[in-house]
This record gives structure tokens, C-alpha cells and sequence, in this order.
């Protein structure tokens, strides 16, 4: 059976032929046990150096799943400070915008938290 750190450590190093290889040893929306319990998908995106997210995608991972903390996709673009990851998700997945007014525990939506560090370039998008 896959570890999680097997499996955080092929998200970190986009190392989507470990994935392939064991694609049947895990389900594509595998949940961390950590004190976020993000999806792969979660972590994957939200880590800038990773380019892992798009062949989740593409395997059917969970667009709409929110952590323990409410954290959706949006928040976890907004955290990778990669305007291209949410460029690529309202391409390609338009329905995906109706998460941006969705508050995480917290009440905070993908929206403020744009505004709140700033990321004048993400408010454009959304």
C-alpha cells in the first residue's frame, strides 16, 4: 500500500510516473490524515513548485472538495500565487468560479483572501 509520504514526496517532485505506476494502490481523491486533511489535488495545487495538479485533474480528482478547515480549490490557487493554475481552472473547468464566494471555517473566501495579500493580478480573473 502507498504511504501519504509516498505520496506527498511524488507531488513535491512532480513525479506523475510514481502516480501512474501505482494509480490503482490509491484513489485519485485521496485525503491526507495531517491537521488539513487536504485531497491530492489540495496539496498539489497549492504547492507552486508542483506541477502534479493537472494530471489529477485529468484523472477526475474532486474540484469541489473543501479540507477540515472549508479550504476549497480557489483558496489553494490563491495560496500558490500561480496565476497560471487559475487561468488553466477557469479554462477549463468554468464551473469552478462558483467557489469563490465560499468561505473556508474561518469565513474567509478565495475572494478575500486575493484581496488581503494583495494579489492584484488574481482579482483580474476572477
Amino acid at each position: 500500500m502507498i504511504t501519504d509520504n509516498q505520496l506527498k514526496n511524488s507531488l513535491c517532485n512532480n513525479d506523475i510516473e510514481f502516480l501512474e505506476t501505482y494509480k490503482d494502490q490509491y484513489n485519485i481523491n485521496h485525503c491526507f490524515i495531517d491537521e488539513d486533511e487536504d485531497s491530492l489535488l489540495l496539496y498539489a495545487i497549492s504547492d507552486g513548485g508542483s506541477e502534479v495538479y493537472q494530471y489529477l485533474l485529468d484523472r477526475g480528482a474532486d474540484i469541489f472538495y473543501k479540507n477540515i478547515l472549508g479550504e476549497n480549490i480557489l483558496h489553494a490557487v490563491v495560496f500558490s500565487n500561480d496565476i497560471l493554475r487559475l487561468n488553466y481552472l477557469l479554462q477549463k473547468y468554468p464551473d469552478v468560479i462558483s467557489l469563490l464566494n465560499i468561505p473556508d471555517n474561518n469565513g474567509t473566501t478565495p475572494l478575500f483572501y486575493s484581496i488581503m495579500m494583495k494579489k492584484k493580478y488574481f482579482l483580474r480573473n476572477f
